[in-house]
């Protein structure tokens, strides 16, 4: 069953980041309407972490980040403006800004207490099975 489809059927919705192996049949009715989210336990990734870790592996170059949050999301408008009013893509996208700047950092107590449960693979270990994952699947080369 697809995690999807497991909130069609009970209201749960669980974010995820770098998962192995949870067992989504210990949720509770209880849990309906709750945010539950699960990652490795390690709050020293960030976003930028993550994402940089993709394009390492789709030979891609990382992003860097060298605006303020205000100028960057300012270009990113005037940007995205230009993509609608004359189709020229933009390299820079407020999402993008927005996720780069994020420091939100996600804590996993609630699911130790109440879903007991315990990371299985760390950040590293995660992005590899990521990486075996992509190349399998044809994503990446």
């Amino acid at each position: 069953m697809f995690l999807s489809d497991y909130r069609k059927l009970t209201g749960v919705f669980i974010s995820l980041r770098c998962f192995y192996n949870i067992n989504i049949y210990t949720i509770r009715h209880s849990l309906i309407g709750k945010i539950i989210q699960i990652t490795d336990g390690d709050n020293n990734i960030k976003w930028s972490d993550y994402l940089n870790s993709l394009a390492r592996m789709a030979g891609k170059p990382e992003i860097r980040r060298n605006l303020s949050k205000k100028n960057a999301l300012f270009i990113s408008k005037i940007m995205d403006f230009l993509n609608k009013l004359l189709g020229i893509k933009p390299v820079l996208s407020p999402i993008a800004v927005y996720i780069f700047s994020n420091t939100k950092k996600v804590y996993i107590n609630q699911a130790k207490e109440i879903l007991n449960y315990e990371p299985k693979v760390n950040y590293k270990d995660g992005m590899k099975h990521v990486e075996k994952w992509l190349r399998e699947e044809g994503y990446i080369n």
